[in-house]
């Protein structure tokens, strides 16, 4: 996806996959090579905040910094993923007023309710460790809520940040169809293109988000912070597409049987 973008904008740039078993072997070929940026995944985007030299106030207040941009050998931390959850729903419904339900305490999570609460909604949680959630509600202002609850409760959205549903990740669904009493149902998971949760939502005719909109709208906010210019986001979104659907076809195809030999007589 940004590779396309580079090419698309005539960046003079390439984007490669790092992998780091921990965060100082990181920052210490970052230092060494002159990379310009980095999108930082989990486990690293709460760890790497202490190495940063500033933050933009979305990252300090969540905690968490997924876009790093080093100027003058310093590095500055930055979070697009609540633009990735926030933008695709503002598209839909205004987020002032809102009731909106999150599912998770993690990282995605956190962006997903600092987001929402900026926005000026009125969050709830749900996490299968109630501490977790207990301890984002009370810093972000949100309420948590039990299972029990939901389907007596209705929502403007619901929004999902656990990775139940991706694409080798088990676990039973976290949601039943009686308790999508909402408007509209954002899975943050892109990988299968319809997840369980989507899938039941569309049962219901309820309106979906797909996970791909969130990550081409988090990568679309990098290629921004990294570039300057502005992301070709209609390319970026058709080459995730075509790459996920690949991918499926790929899985799906099943081996051809093997060819039988005659014995020589």
């Amino acid at each position: 996806m940004m590779n396309t973008a580079f090419r698309r904008e005539t960046v003079n740039a390439v984007y490669l996959a790092l992998q780091a078993n921990k965060l100082s072997d990181l920052l210490k070929l970052v230092h060494e090579i002159p990379i310009q940026g980095l999108s930082v995944t989990m486990p690293l985007k709460q760890e790497i905040m202490a190495h940063l030299e500033k933050t933009d106030p979305l990252s300090a207040k969540i905690g968490a910094c997924n876009t790093v941009l080093r100027q003058d050998g310093k590095l500055y931390g930055f979070n697009t993923d609540v633009a990735g959850i926030t933008g695709p729903i503002e598209k839909r419904m205004s987020l002032r007023g809102a009731k909106a339900l999150v599912l998770g305490a993690g990282g995605a999570a956190r962006a997903a309710v600092f987001g929402m609460r900026d926005k000026g909604a009125d969050v709830f949680i749900l996490n299968r460790t109630a501490e977790t959630a207990q301890k984002l509600a009370k810093q972000s202002g949100s309420k948590t809520i039990k299972k029990d609850a939901l389907a007596k409760t209705t929502f403007d959205v619901i929004v999902n940040a656990t990775p139940i549903g991706m694409t080798g990740i088990k676990g039973a669904p976290i949601l039943e169809a009686a308790d999508l009493n909402t408007k509209l149902v954002f899975d943050l998971v892109y990988n299968p293109l319809e997840t369980p949760l989507l899938r039941l939502a569309r049962q219901q005719s309820i309106p979906i988000i797909t996970g791909i909109e969130m990550f081409v709208q988090q990568g679309a906010r990098q290629f921004e912070i990294f570039t300057g210019k502005p992301a070709p986001e209609e390319e970026m979104l058709r080459v995730v597409i075509h790459s996920l659907r690949q991918q499926a076809e790929s899985a799906t195809e099943t081996p051809a049987p093997p060819a039988k030999t005659k014995k020589a007589s």
